[in-house]
């Protein structure tokens, strides 16, 4: 369903917590998402919760990618709903979804959610949802109640909701692609219920998220949806490209040459590394999905060419991702038929 599928996209990536010392104290200065801070996600089938408390070790290495989108942090004005939340001052973009957030000294508030592909929107202008609080450490706990209106399929109907947020854990985690040290596991459990031709629908979601200091998004999270009586499940984690950084992706700021382009064959790519590094590539659509999977090699410093095969693909825009030494570069190819 693919309004819930945003819903857990975006718990992922917009509950951003980081730890921030052993003291597992929380500020403004390692959560906040930076604008031009991009990221790639895999959703996985669900992981294993673990216990809470200090000292814990959580292994996550059986995740497996299943699914992968593209996401970025932009100013509000890049998405086309940006007049609806004139108190944004940062939007997560993944596709045409974007989610609107006011981020303060203090608190960090969601406005609202908008995917205008799904004819989807939640709107919290008026009362938005704070979902923490700052500073925040290690066993404190934050509540906050919410209200608005959720569209879907051209339906508006009111909406109301709570949100309770504990950080109950520090500790190791285990991924498939390494490990990371003095990790902090945020739980999070937010109600809404919609009332929809005076019938009121109840969704919980039930969120355990790992975060470590520097990285403006959890590594992973593990994430349980019930909507009356019946339950979802499902993990979102970063993909191994966090690691060659340890923070969030910056923009690529050398040349990069894609051609040809237009192409219908074969595309090609030109670039060059500074320093020795892995680096990573892959196709995806205009949506953010996966077409080609990923791709990476490890290579020296100096100048390289990559290509990739597009005669299978049916005709229109991709975007293509490079990734090395923390760095991201998007470029549009156009495929064009025979």
């Amino acid at each position: 369903m693919p309004t819930i599928h945003l819903r857990h996209l975006f718990l992922l990536f917009f509950l951003c917590l980081s730890s921030l010392s052993r003291s597992q104290t929380l500020t403004m200065d390692n959560i906040t998402p930076q604008i031009g801070d991009h990221f790639i996600t895999h959703k996985s089938l669900t992981g294993p919760i673990g216990d809470s408390g200090e000292g814990i070790t959580w292994d996550l290495s059986g995740l497996i990618a299943l699914d992968t989108n593209m996401l970025s942090y932009e100013t509000p004005s890049n998405h086309p709903k940006a007049t609806f939340y004139p108190d944004a001052t940062v939007v997560g973009i993944s596709g045409d979804a974007g989610e609107f957030l006011d981020i303060s000294s203090f608190a960090w508030q969601r406005l609202g959610i908008s995917a205008p592909s799904f004819a989807f929107e939640v709107n919290y202008s008026i009362d938005p949802e704070v979902f923490l609080t700052f500073p925040f450490h290690y066993n404190q706990t934050f509540n906050n109640q919410f209200s608005g209106t959720i569209t879907s399929g051209g339906v508006t109907s009111p909406r109301t909701g709570t949100i309770s947020v504990t950080a109950d854990g520090t500790g190791t985690l285990i991924m498939p692609y390494g490990q990371f040290n003095n990790v902090l596991r945020v739980k999070v459990l937010e109600t809404t219920t919609d009332t929809v031709n005076d019938i009121p629908v109840t969704l919980e979601t039930l969120t355990y998220s790992w975060f470590q200091e520097g990285i403006h998004a959890s590594i992973a999270s593990v994430i349980q949806t019930t909507i009356d009586t019946n339950t979802t499940s499902a993990s979102y984690f970063l993909d191994e490209s966090i690691i060659l950084s340890n923070k969030s992706l910056v923009t690529w700021d050398a040349p990069i040459l894609v051609y040809p382009n237009p192409t219908s064959d074969w595309v090609r790519v030109d670039f060059r590394l500074d320093k020795p590094s892995r680096v990573q590539w892959q196709l995806f659509s205009i949506t953010g999905r996966t077409i080609v999977p990923a791709t990476s090699e490890f290579k020296q410093a100096g100048q390289h060419q990559i290509e990739l095969a597009v005669s299978s693909l049916p005709s229109g825009k991709y975007m293509l991702q490079l990734i090395a030494n923390g760095k991201i570069a998007t470029k549009k190819i156009m495929v064009t038929g025979r």
